[in-house]
C-alpha cells in the first residue's frame, strides 16, 4: 500500500489542475458560446475535481499523522496548510454542486449550443 504522504502528493494534483482547466474552459465558453461541448467538459472537470477533493483532504489528514513528529516539519505550517485545505474542500464542494447539470442543459446538435 502507498504511504499516506505519497498518496496525498499524488492525488492532490487532480483537484487543483481540474479546477484550473475547468475554469479556463469556462472562460473559453463565455467568449465562444457556440461550443456547448466545451461547457460540458468544463463542468465535468469541476465535478471530478470536487469529488477528488474529499480523498485528497483525508489523505492529507493521514499524512499529517505521519510527518508531524519529524524534526524538519513545522507544526505551524501544517496547521495553516490544513486550514487552507478545509476552505478549499468547501469551495470545491460548492463548485461541484453548482457544476452538476441536473438535466438543466440539453445539447442542441444543430448548432452545438446548450439550451
Amino acid at each position: 500500500m502507498i504511504p499516506a504522504p505519497h498518496l496525498h502528493l499524488i492525488i492532490n494534483h487532480i483537484p487543483l489542475l481540474g479546477m484550473l482547466y475547468g475554469a479556463f474552459l469556462l472562460v473559453v465558453y463565455f467568449f465562444r458560446q457556440n461550443l456547448g461541448s466545451v461547457l460540458l467538459i468544463a463542468l465535468g472537470l469541476i465535478l471530478i475535481s470536487a469529488l477528488f477533493s474529499v480523498p485528497t483532504f483525508y489523505s492529507g489528514e493521514w499524512a499529517e499523522d505521519i510527518v508531524e513528529n519529524q524534526s524538519h516539519v513545522s507544526e505551524t505550517f501544517i496547521h495553516e496548510h490544513e486550514e487552507s485545505a478545509e476552505i478549499t474542500v468547501w469551495f470545491l464542494a460548492a463548485a461541484g454542486l453548482l457544476s452538476f447539470p441536473k438535466n438543466r442543459f440539453q445539447c442542441n446538435t444543430r448548432n452545438n449550443k446548450l439550451s
